[in-house]
């Protein structure tokens, strides 16, 4: 998985570049997941799960550019039978609020684009699953732009997609 370009096209760029960040960041200390992957049976380490964006906001930018203010959520899920389930999820939460604070993915945008603005009012808070499984949930709004002001945005991605522009 990667992005195709050095700028954010739709929110299913926005959603996969979070993917990717968390990836990077994360490394082997838990998997990343979209909210419809299915998850391991028994998983051996933490889960990172991303659901779709929410729109909160949509307007247009200084530079004429389409923009929305997102409200995005990562879910941490760490499965009973790791030790200090509790402690996991807290830390997990903890680093993800770390390093999304601030962060405008200059590893995969290119910050001449302008593309996203820093996170806003990041907010995190314990949950429990229905498993009973501890967890952690850490939420925060960002403003992202898409296409460029030479290349408009809103590509649909699919296979042999019927909608054509």
């Amino acid at each position: 998985m990667s992005l195709n370009a050095d700028y954010l096209n739709n929110t299913g760029d926005y959603l996969l570049l979070l993917s990717l960040f968390l990836k990077e960041k994360i490394g082997t200390k838990a998997t990343v997941l979209f909210e419809e992957d299915i998850s391991p049976q028994d998983p051996d380490k933490p889960l990172i799960i991303l659901p779709p964006v929410e729109i909160a906001e949509t307007q247009w930018s200084e530079d004429g550019r389409h923009q929305d203010v997102i409200a995005a959520t990562v879910l941490i899920r760490v499965p009973n039978g790791l030790a200090m389930p509790s402690i996991q999820a807290q830390n997990i939460g903890g680093f993800v609020r770390g390093f999304i604070a601030g962060q405008l993915f200059p590893d995969f945008l290119n910050p001449e684009h302008e593309c996203v603005d820093e996170p806003e009012e990041i907010r995190g808070q314990p949950l429990k699953w229905n498993t009973n499984e501890q967890g952690y949930e850490v939420t925060f709004v960002q403003t992202i732009r898409y296409g460029l002001e030479t290349l408009p945005p809103f590509s649909i991605v699919g296979e042999e997609s019927p909608i054509t522009e």
